[in-house]
């Protein structure tokens, strides 16, 4: 095809007439300007798009019930990183590095598949102007897996942080204070709840785990003792009065009291926030204690039951019960329930010492001395100074 110049300069196809020739262009340049002004509209819209969920996603520190919210649902999806990395205060992770953090509240991928969330309900508490900088929430979550319906109930306190609200987590620490007690380092778990509530002074559960650190200790004075579980175990109640557990911390109390009536009353009362059926088991030890040592062996043995019968791995139930058959004087019974204690889940050391002073009596009634000898070792490595286990090993020496 040859080309033709024409006045304006511009070539046109030679054999084409210039008024078809100046159409086709016209049509040219409008399909050309069309594809560019659509094309324009899909940019603005992708980066309007883009930007849209990007706000979406974006989270708003400014509201602490909202980060409470999305503090719950990175929770269900275990995205530790995002959880240490944007939510924990600067308190929090001076004690927690992110692999710590990660590691404690890992959850497996099985888990995270078999369980569904149906329902979670999240209520703050009432702040005075004397703690403003800290707000505190409940959430209550019903979780389904194939094997059972449970109702969870989580306590978060959040302080601002320039503006941002971000949640005191003191779980390694938590975790901590428990191992020191349930090896019998009551000194040192309570250095460790102390240091917790210089970071979150409103942990229910720390003031009811210091409870139980004074009721424990042997070493303090006794009004010590009572002094400071009354007051800890009261101040988590106010904290978490629906928390069942902290009901278990005033009870230790009215023990050491010998208050039987109002020992029972608190039991009772705690075992009302009892949302799952595992919650109750140390409410029925609990009442089966105080009804052994009132001589009520069949109410007794009715809770004790009703404990191993939720919980059958637990060790504390089959020390009870056998407690229970030993003060009758049924030592097969006994030594069956000891037994089943002894190959059971590991117990905290001071219900260990009482569990291997009783096998060891029910193997001297026997006449096991080999293995009474060995038990009661085990009882005095734990208690040295214990009367009652230097009198049984005396027994046991003139075993033969």
């Amino acid at each position: 095809m040859k080309w033709v110049q024409i006045k304006s300069g511009r070539l046109v196809p030679n054999g084409i007439p210039l008024n078809t020739f100046i159409e086709y262009t016209i049509v040219n340049q409008i399909h050309y300007y069309n594809q560019y002004f659509f094309g324009m509209i899909k940019k603005i819209l992708l980066i309007s798009i883009s930007f849209y969920f990007i706000s979406c996603n974006r989270l708003d520190f400014s509201n602490p019930k909202d980060v409470v919210s999305n503090y719950r649902k990175l929770s269900h999806e275990n995205k530790s990183e995002a959880l240490y990395t944007d939510f924990l205060a600067n308190k929090s992770k001076e004690f927690v590095t992110k692999d710590e953090f990660a590691k404690l509240r890992n959850i497996s991928d099985s888990v995270l598949r078999s369980t569904k969330y149906i329902e979670s309900k999240i209520t703050e508490y009432p702040t005075s102007s004397a703690n403003a900088s800290f707000r505190r929430f409940k959430v209550e979550e019903t979780s389904i897996t194939k094997e059972d319906t449970a109702y969870l109930t989580y306590y978060y306190t959040l302080t601002n942080e320039n503006g941002k609200w971000k949640i005191l987590w003191t779980g390694s620490l938590k975790a901590l204070a428990e191992e020191k007690f349930d090896k019998g380092n009551y000194t040192e778990a309570r250095k460790l709840l102390d240091k917790i509530i210089t970071i979150n002074p409103f942990e229910g559960s720390t003031y009811s785990l210091l409870a139980w650190c004074s009721y424990r200790d042997i070493s303090l004075p006794l009004s010590e003792r009572l002094n400071d579980i009354v007051k800890n175990a009261k101040y988590a109640i106010s904290l978490e009065m629906d928390n069942a557990f902290h009901y278990l911390s005033l009870t230790n109390y009215y023990l050491l009291t010998g208050n039987s009536d109002l020992t029972i009353e608190t039991l009772e009362r705690g075992l009302k926030y009892c949302q799952n059926k595992e919650d109750r088991t140390p409410f029925y030890q609990n009442l089966a204690g105080i009804y052994l040592e009132e001589g009520k062996y069949e109410k007794a043995e009715s809770y004790i039951k009703m404990a191993v019968e939720i919980d059958g791995e637990n060790s504390e139930g089959w020390l009870r019960y056998g407690a229970i058959m030993l003060k009758q004087d049924k030592i097969a019974e006994a030594t069956e329930y000891f037994t089943r204690a002894i190959n059971g889940v590991k117990m905290e050391t001071a219900s260990a010492g009482q569990l291997f002073y009783y096998y060891s009596y029910c193997c001297l009634k026997q006449y096991k001395c080999a293995e009474a000898k060995e038990y009661i070792n085990k009882a005095l490595d734990i208690e040295p100074n214990n009367a009652n286990y230097q009198s049984l090993y005396k027994a046991i020496s003139e075993c033969k």
